[in-house]
């Protein structure tokens, strides 16, 4: 399965090369990713056809200051629009689905809830943090220098981060979902760690914070647990 967020930003080529390389192969062979990438292009050319570059300034930072009132107003009630970034003419990714953290009310949350809903999360335009640091009471510590993408999710019960990262390894996922005591449908590995799969990746997750951490990538589980150890300085 090709994660929604990979489409959006070959699309855009803010990909590297060798990236931009292996999507273009994956996309090839999966149908369903070759009309979700038909489908984004398609809107980018009619964009491109119908707007016009503003002849008067004063106008157009007045259509500039409503949309971001609109964007901060779609943040506040917790829903991004589909077209809601296209409309400010950088044709961000387009959300599908509901909260993922509605989810996240109980004590725990299954894996496949998890695997389902995390393409609804929304990219971040600028990175929360400047330098290595920890997040939201969190132990682990984020290299921004390591990530490639960011995204999040805000409900009631608080917002969950998802950086995609590029480590000694190879691409890897960190999700950080606040206010759970534990993900169902997996299996303990020791160290207070478990293993599990999500979207065709293995998983390592473990308690941290409150919430849960997981780690997901196309390595196997021991070079999951060893980036998971090397998250704590």
């Amino acid at each position: 399965m090709i994660d929604r967020l990979d489409i959006h930003a070959f699309a855009d080529r803010e990909l590297s090369p060798e990236e931009m390389a292996r999507l273009q192969h994956e996309i090839q062979a999966s149908p369903d990713a070759a009309r979700e990438l038909e489908v984004i292009q398609s809107l980018k050319v009619c964009l491109a056809g119908k707007l016009e570059a503003p002849t008067d300034a004063s106008l157009w930072r007045g259509c500039v200051g409503r949309l971001n009132e609109i964007d901060r107003a779609r943040k506040a009630e917790q829903f991004v629009g589909k077209y809601a970034w296209a409309i400010c003419g950088a044709l961000f990714l387009a959300i599908l689905g509901g909260g993922i953290l509605n989810h996240y009310r109980g004590p725990s949350v299954g894996m496949g809830t998890i695997a389902s809903e995390i393409s609804s999360m929304t990219p971040m335009s600028s990175m929360p943090l400047s330098q290595p640091e920890q997040l939201r009471g969190s132990r682990i510590v984020i290299d921004p220098r390591k990530v490639i993408r960011a995204a999040y999710l805000d409900q009631p019960s608080g917002r969950t981060y998802r950086f995609r990262m590029n480590d000694a390894i190879g691409i890897v996922d960190v999700l950080l979902i606040p206010n759970v005591s534990g993900i169902d449908g997996v299996q303990e590995i020791g160290d207070g760690m478990s293993v599990g799969r999500a979207n065709g990746l293995n998983c390592v997750t473990w308690q941290d914070g409150g919430g849960v951490v997981i780690v997901a990538g196309e390595q196997d589980p021991q070079q999951l647990r060893d980036f998971a150890r090397s998250l704590y300085r």
